[in-house]
Parts: structure tokens; C-alpha cells; sequence
């Protein structure tokens, strides 16, 4: 990529990182207007259904009825596919219409009632299908790719389903080809171009690239819409994000990760803007919204998504007058989904029935729901999965956009009072405190807990031997300490000393920077945590109260328990202790 291109995405990435809750709802309250949500959708994209034949859960409709969502995401399966066709649609096969009837028929007699917004699972990465991906400078490729367009949108305007439900993330790339990893320019260039069907002497550069994605995407649009005008094309992880998270989240800026480089998704939606009609709805499905449960969170995805997305499309006039804004939530976000104790769960039923509200109130039309585990419609719904099915109906009664989660996590019982303090919160917290020591950097324990195992162990006791663990820094990621490739959970142990402070006042634990989430332990008992999303707090101070935790001159073990999705991980700025002014 020229260095002009490269400097105005970082650019643009670095205000997007920088305005992380500048949002000004930090004062509202419960008189602010409260936004009509009534005519929000909420659409279920999980395995209980698109991964599974309509036969195997038409049954389940019924009961349906009886819980505010409004649609699904379906899945096609010719008898020669027992998969289904959500990785192959992209593969260049070509279909008929004549090995889908089945499903179509299926769909067409099924009793679908308040069920209206339904769509057709899609993802662009033929993941381990085994199928040849589609080679963006093959004519012969894309013949095939617009046929295929064509039906699906055929079929899906016949069956009366809203659209597409279009999953753009790369996944584990196809099995061979020049574009395994679909919108990856370093993997192209560096070894697949060799692969190519069309037979060129050396890759071609980003600008050529970048001009025939966008030509694709006009074309893949217009296939659309020319058989189904009015469709609606809702896009995971995001349109333009994932061009973001290309250049986001690298410790060292001369390092780039191939896999997970998705420059060219912007030029393709660039495209895309171009080729659809004008009856046509184009969301952003915003998967930056998993861990939210705030308003004033949604409010910002929105504000990223809407205005600072623009700023990397070359068609910015068309992208504000065409993007709507929609965001995906994630209910057992850390593969927990405890009925017997739904308390445990990253969402409780109060705070998914807030989730949903809040993220209504934020979006266009668009709320959709992924999941790991969940089943909504079982045979038997247990007290704590009917507690969650009517957190749904309640969500679009009004509630407080002003509410705040609270402790959350995935696994234990929340503490009693403790709370985070962040982004303003914090800062207006800083103004009532004194800075009265610093932790240690140093004389740390630390012991890695990928299959988080760390809590069944015993990690957190006071009792524990952890004498033969390692020691590590607070001052930096542990990948730069000697545990490279991380990914998942990690624990830090330590004995402090309090040192005296006046009594009667309020104390907290201000960290510098945790990537990306942390939970306290003092003397063996869980205090407080920071768990929010963590594309927006990974490089954010924040702050635990620990008032009635610790007593001064008196030393107390400290264990924090700290988790990372990806990349770089761990406590990698210095704690501080604040009392009350």
C-alpha cells in the first residue's frame, strides 16, 4: 500500500481509538427522552437455527410466538450438501434453483407469525468446504459468483425473507487459491497470487487491486437488485471496521499479521454503495457490540460506525446516505450460559433485558443475537432461560438510558457493591481523589490460564502456593515477558502492604492499562472487574473501588485474573492506589 494510503488509515484509526467515551451521556438520567423502540427488530443468528435444516426446527415456531423476536437467520441444504450452503455460496460452484426447492417449499409452508424479518445466512470465505474461492480478477469466476447472486436473491425475494445476513470475516481462509483469505492484500502478496488463475507474472499492486474489489462490488450489488430490489444486506463483522482493525491493535507498527488483514473489504463495499438500487438497505452489523450493554457504548459503536467508518470509503457521500447502523450482541459471551445460576452469566436477564433496550435505542432497525451455546427454544425452557425469554419481551418497554451494567462476568457470583469507573466516570472520580502510592512494576506472579482452569484451582485463594510461578512486570504485556502467543487467561499474584490512610474514606485501585479485562481478588474474595468491550478499553485506564477490602498497615493478597482475545495481552501500565480526598 502506498505510504499516503497507509498514514490516512492509521490516521483515521487513531481518532477512532482517541474519542473512545467522549460520547456526552455521561450525565443523562431518567428523565431524558427515551427513544421509541417499538419498531426495532431483533433477529436470532445462531446454530439453533441456520445451522440446522428448517425441518429439524420448524416445530419450535410455535412457541416462538411468544417472544419478541422477529426473525431469523436461515440456511439452505441440497441433498448433495449436508453442511449447508452458508460457506458455499462464495465457492465457485454453480447452482440451480431446482437444488434448493425443497428448502424453498420448506419456507414458503412454514408458520412464521410475528417472525417477518428473516435472512439468508451468507458468508464470502468457503472455510473448509474444500470449495475453489472466487478469484476477483477472473471474469469466468464472477460469471459464476453473479449466477449464484441472482438465485439467491430469486429465492429469498420468493420466500419472503428480508435478505441477506452477509458474514465477511475470513475465518480460517479457504483450503487453496489466490484469495483464500478474501480481502487479505499481504497473503496475496506474498505467496498466493502464485496461485491464480489468471495467470500473472507478479501480484498486482494495491491500487489495481483496490480498483477491481470495487468494480466486483458494484457488480455483486447490481446481481442483487436486479432480481430482488428492494433486498436488505446485512453485513457482519462490519463494512469498514474490519479495515480498522487491520491496522489496530499491533504492538509493533512494522509488524503485520496477514491473516487477519482486511484492507480491501473497504474498496469491495465502496462498490457495493455504487451497484445497489435505491430501494435497497445496507447495514453495518457492527460485531463491536458483543460485550456492550451500555448506552452510552452502543451510542459510540454508532457514532464509529456512522461518521468516523466514512472517513475510509472514497464514496463518503454515498456511505452517510446509505449506511444504516445496526449491532450484534453476543448473550454467553465466554461460552458460559449457567441456567441453574443465569447470575453468573456476562449477561444476567436485568442486564440482556437493558442490552437489548439500549442497543435498540441505538440502531437503525437491526439487533441480532450470536451465540455459542444458546438454545431459546428448547423441548423444556428451565426458570433461568424463561427469566432471559422474558427479559426480551420487557425490552422495548422504556427503560433508563442512564443505566449502568455493574460488575459482570462469566463464572462467578458478582461482588456486593464494587464498581468500575472509566472513560469520564473516571475522570471526574480523578478530581475527588489524592494518588497516595504506587504498586510495585515488579515482584509479580504470574501464571498463564488459557483453558481457564485458574478459579477451579485455586488461583485466587490466599492459601495459595505460588511460589514456583514465574514473575512478570505490570508494566508491559506478557507477550514481551516471556509467553508469547497468549491468547485467554492469565494470573497475577501479589502480597501488598497498605500503607496508612485516613479511615472513614473511600479507596480504589486505579490501573494504567489492562489488555483487555481484569477482575480483583483481595484475600480471596472477588471485589470487582473491568469487562466491557475490549476493541474500546484495552488501552484505557480505569479504576475498582476496594473501600472495606483492605486496612492500612496491614499487607493483603492481591490476585487479578486478566483475560485477552487476541494479540497482545495483560497489565502493561502501572497500578496506583487513590483515596478519597
Amino acid at each position: 500500500m502506498p505510504t499516503g494510503v497507509w498514514l490516512f488509515m492509521v490516521a483515521a484509526l487513531a481518532a477512532f481509538v482517541a474519542r473512545a467515551g467522549e460520547i456526552p451521556l455521561d450525565n443523562m438520567s431518567g428523565d431524558d427522552v427515551r427513544p421509541d423502540v417499538t419498531k426495532k427488530k431483533i433477529i436470532l443468528a445462531t446454530d439453533e437455527f441456520y445451522a440446522h435444516p428448517l425441518a429439524e426446527w420448524v416445530h419450535k415456531l410455535d412457541a416462538m410466538q411468544n417472544v419478541a423476536f422477529d426473525g431469523v437467520t436461515v440456511n439452505f441444504f441440497p441433498d448433495d450438501n449436508p453442511n449447508g450452503m452458508a460457506h458455499r455460496w462464495w465457492g465457485m460452484v454453480p447452482y440451480t434453483k431446482a437444488m434448493f426447492q425443497k428448502d424453498v417449499d420448506a419456507i414458503k409452508r412454514a408458520p412464521w407469525g410475528r417472525y417477518t424479518d428473516n435472512f439468508v445466512w451468507m458468508s464470502n470465505s468457503p472455510h473448509k468446504t474444500g470449495a475453489q474461492p472466487y478469484n476477483w480478477f477472473s471474469d469466468e469466476d464472477t460469471e459464476i459468483l453473479l449466477a449464484n447472486m441472482r438465485l439467491v436473491a430469486r429465492i429469498a425475494k420468493e420466500c419472503r425473507l428480508k435478505g441477506i445476513f452477509l458474514d465477511t470475516e475470513q475465518y480460517g481462509g479457504a483450503d487453496y487459491g489466490a484469495w483464500r483469505y478474501p480481502f487479505s492484500y499481504l497473503l496475496y502478496q506474498k505467496a498466493d497470487w502464485k496461485a491464480s488463475k489468471v495467470g500473472e507474472k507478479k501480484p498486482f499492486s494495491y491500487e489495481a487491486c483496490a480498483a477491481m474489489f470495487r468494480r466486483r462490488g458494484r457488480q455483486w450489488a447490481r446481481a442483487l437488485c436486479e432480481v430482488y430490489p428492494d433486498i436488505t444486506i446485512l453485513v457482519l463483522p462490519g463494512m469498514h471496521s474490519m479495515a480498522r482493525f487491520t491496522v489496530m491493535r499491533y504492538d509493533d507498527p512494522g509488524k503485520r499479521d496477514a491473516n487477519v488483514d482486511y484492507r480491501l473489504q473497504a474498496p469491495f463495499f465502496d462498490g457495493v454503495l455504487e451497484g445497489l438500487s435505491e430501494e435497497a438497505t445496507l447495514i453495518d452489523g457492527c460485531e463491536y457490540g458483543y460485550a456492550l450493554m451500555e448506552y452510552r457504548d452502543f451510542a459510540y459503536q454508532r457514532d464509529c460506525v456512522l461518521r468516523q467508518s466514512a472517513r475510509l470509503s472514497t464514496r463518503g457521500d454515498l456511505y452517510r446516505r446509505r449506511v444504516q447502523f445496526g449491532v450484534g450482541i453476543w448473550p454467553d459471551q465466554g461460552s458460559v450460559w449457567n441456567m441453574a445460576k443465569p447470575n453468573r452469566n456476562h449477561k444476567n436477564p436485568t442486564q440482556f433485558e437493558h442490552t437489548l433496550y439500549n442497543a435498540m435505542a441505538a440502531v437503525d432497525g437491526i439487533v441480532w443475537l450470536w451465540s455459542s451455546h444458546v438454545e431459546f427454544f428448547p423441548e423444556k425452557v428451565s426458570d433461568g432461560l424463561a427469566a432471559y425469554l422474558a427479559a426480551v419481551n420487557k425490552a422495548r418497554k422504556p427503560h433508563d438510558l442512564a443505566w449502568k451494567a455493574g460488575p459482570s462476568f462469566t463464572g462467578y457470583d458478582p461482588p456486593e457493591v464494587a464498581h468500575y469507573f472509566d472513560f469520564q466516570d473516571l475522570d471526574d472520580l480523578m478530581r475527588r481523589v489524592n494518588t497516595v502510592a504506587q504498586l510495585p512494576v515488579e515482584g509479580w506472579r504470574f501464571m498463564p490460564d488459557p483453558k481457564n482452569e485458574g478459579e477451579a484451582k485455586g488461583y485466587f485463594k490466599t492459601d495459595f502456593d505460588d511460589s514456583t510461578w514465574p514473575m512478570i512486570r505490570v508494566d508491559t504485556w506478557w507477550e514481551k515477558q516471556g509467553h508469547p502467543r497468549l491468547d485467554g487467561s492469565g494470573w497475577y499474584r501479589l502480597t501488598y502492604n497498605v500503607p496508612d490512610i485516613p479511615p472513614g474514606k473511600k479507596v480504589y485501585l486505579r490501573f494504567g492499562a489492562v489488555d483487555e479485562t481484569a477482575w480483583l481478588y483481595i484475600d480471596g474474595k472477588l471485589v470487582a472487574w473491568h469487562d466491557k468491550d475490549p476493541n474500546t478499553i484495552w488501552d484505557k485506564p480505569f479504576a475498582l473501588e476496594i473501600t472495606g477490602h483492605v486496612d492500612p498497615g496491614k499487607p493483603h493478597q492481591l490476585a487479578i485474573r486478566v483475560h485477552d482475545a487476541s494479540r497482545a495481552g495483560g497489565i502493561w501500565k502501572p497500578i496506583s492506589l487513590l483515596v478519597e480526598k
